[in-house]
């Protein structure tokens, strides 16, 4: 539950915005920012898709770029732009508001927030961006730094893309970067959760990185969560074999969920709809050299269905860069199972024998952009691969391409390609088609399952019930002329929500005023009342949804029928209430009343026998 306190922060950060927050708006749509998660369609004036907040089969959310909002009236989520943004990735105001700026072309002008009022996660990020300058600096200016300057010019690193990158280094002793950070006034728990900060069984704590070429890892937002570092020779304090090491799990850092080079490369494969997934830090950084820009690495792991849905946000085509040993081939085989899972058309790059991207890419960069241009469907690159692999003149050959090829078409769901690769292998290793076609209806299709935490799980929801007075208030909203219909028939008490009693009082404000007008209206209810005017935007939208196929007079049929059906409900109800006090008013002895309540049941009897009319 969100605490006063934190409550009335909220409304101090925003205050404090609010001329950046309404710069930002002008300049961005919401059907953008949310087209990026969710796929939409048009439907009416508006557009439409699945929640990405709760299950569900039946498209019941909505957004409207003319009103600049988005309700899913299956959760009840809903708002603008900005907590979109917060809802979906999980972040603050603040946060949600400096990616949208910096999207927008915004300067925030506003002052930050003071340092005492951001939370420990805040703090960690700061924790994080500093060290990440400090890395930078110290690869560039300290003497310390020689080695890692040496070392990425061998690796042939530009000075723009040393700088592109924030590559830096982590100096040679215990607690260089320790003793920087606490100059900064962090608290020792800040430290401990940004990753880079090691605790002494004997108490205190030591660098993680020492004497490494250091690589900031940035969330798709530009945050920096985490970092990778490479060895460099003769290190006096860091004796382990690992040539890489990465930041562990962190309340910044999950492997599974961020991907190498993404917040870089996310506009290039936005516009070019495929993406290219290599392994590591440097295969990336030289690929973006030689001009491969659509490109990201799965650092440590590999792709994982959160990547997989990551990208899916980004591009319909994923290209992996395979290794072609068997460890690169397994590997392969799972990254391509989790592609295949999120509907990605996937294609293989071909490289030559011995050789990674970041060698290709150095060594001959017009030849590594025309292996990506040229890659091949995945499984004609794994045939091509697997057949001078494998002797297929054998029978065992045979059987063992087959037990490789065979699972990867069982998943191809067009039943021409399907049929197009039964026939090239059937060619390839000279058996009929008829018995390929038979071994593959043997073989059990594979899913991945993907593990979820329970703060991940999307719960089923029950769509929410939409009150008949919410549909009649709705056609109201967008048909101004009915208010005065409303307010003579419908009375504030048999309304069922205090959203909709306040709606309906302002509305008599609003008529009582003799304003008209559909515009009219949303301007009255933004200058009066905000809740209201957000309110009334979303019932705009439930009438575009549920009444934006009919023409105006079919509207107004449609508002009849729920109005009588409304009274009716109203009338029924009453009566039973009736039957109850008259009981009482007899036992009492006030037969004044219960004449009066008698009175009241018979007028009740007649409208419910006009109505049934």
């Amino acid at each position: 539950m969100t605490s006063g306190k934190q409550v009335c922060l909220g409304f101090f950060v925003y205050y404090i915005y609010m001329q950046d927050v309404e710069e930002i708006k002008s300049r961005l749509n919401v059907e953008e920012i949310v087209g990026e998660y969710v796929k939409l369609t048009p439907a009416g004036t508006n557009t439409r898709g699945l929640c990405p907040f709760h299950r569900e089969k039946t498209p019941s959310f909505m957004v409207s770029a003319e009103k600049q909002i988005w309700h899913c009236f299956g959760c009840g989520k809903g708002g603008d732009m900005l907590s979109f943004l917060m809802e979906i990735e999980g972040i603050e105001f603040p946060e949600a508001l400096r990616i949208l700026a910096e999207r927008a072309g915004v300067d925030l002008k506003q002052s930050q927030v003071p340092a005492y009022q951001k939370d420990h996660k805040s703090k960690v990020f700061d924790v994080l961006s500093l060290l990440a300058s400090w890395y930078h600096q110290s690869f560039l200016h300290s003497q310390k730094g020689e080695a890692a300057r040496e070392y990425s010019e061998k690796r042939g690193l530009s000075s723009e893309t040393l700088k592109a990158w924030q590559v830096g280094y982590a100096p040679d002793l215990w607690d260089e970067g320790l003793k920087f950070a606490r100059k900064k006034n962090f608290k020792d728990a800040e430290l401990k959760d940004a990753g880079l900060f090691i605790s002494k069984d004997s108490g205190g704590m030591y660098d993680r990185f020492r004497h490494r070429l250091m690589f900031p890892i940035h969330d798709h937002r530009g945050m920096v969560v985490g970092f990778g570092g490479r060895m460099l020779e003769n290190s006096e304090t860091d004796k382990g074999d690992a040539k890489y090491i990465n930041s562990p799990q962190t309340i910044t850092y999950d492997k599974s969920r961020v991907l190498y080079g993404l917040y870089h490369a996310k506009q290039a494969i936005r516009e070019s709809k495929e993406v290219v997934v290599v392994e590591g830090y440097m295969d990336v950084i030289s690929s973006v050299q030689a001009g491969v820009i659509n490109i990201v690495a799965a650092s440590g792991t590999a792709l994982t269905p959160q990547h997989a849905k990551l990208l899916k946000r980004y591009a319909t085509h994923l290209c992996f860069a395979f290794d072609n040993d068997e460890a690169g081939l397994r590997a392969a085989q799972r990254g391509l199972e989790v592609a295949w899972n999120e509907g990605f058309y996937v294609k293989a790059i071909s490289l030559p024998e011995g050789k990674d991207p970041d060698d290709l890419a150095r060594e001959d960069p017009a030849a590594w952009k025309k292996a990506v241009e040229t890659a091949a469907p995945v499984i004609d690159y794994w045939i091509d691969v697997l057949g001078e692999k494998i002797d297929t003149s054998a029978a065992e050959g045979k059987r063992e391409l087959a037990k490789y090829i065979l699972p990867l078409i069982k998943r191809v769901p067009d039943p021409i390609e399907r049929s197009y690769y039964i026939q090239k292998l059937s060619t390839i290793l000279k058996v009929p088609e008829e018995a390929l076609k038979e071994a593959l209806s043997k073989i059990r299709e594979k899913k991945v399952v993907q593990q979820e935490s329970p703060s991940d799980q999307k719960k089923e929801v029950e769509r929410i019930h939409v009150h008949p007075e919410e549909h009649l208030m709705a056609l109201v909203v967008v048909n101004s002329e009915l208010i005065p219909v409303v307010i003579d028939i419908i009375k504030e008490d048999v309304l069922p929500t205090s959203q909709l009693k306040e709606l309906y009082n302002q509305l008599k404000t609003y008529y009582n005023n003799g304003s008209s007008g559909k515009e009219d209206l949303f301007e009255f209810l933004s200058m009066h009342e905000n809740s209201v005017h957000a309110y009334a935007s979303v019932l705009s939208l439930l009438a575009d949804d549920v009444f934006g196929h009919l023409d105006k007079e079919r509207q107004l049929k449609e508002f009849q029928k729920i109005l009588h059906r409304i009274q009716r409900a109203w009338f029924h109800g009453r009566k039973k209430e009736i039957v109850f006090e008259i009981k009482l008013a007899e036992e009492q002895g006030d037969t004044d009343l219960a004449q009066k309540l008698i009175n009241e049941q018979q007028e009740i009897n007649n409208n419910l026998q006009r109505l049934e009319r």
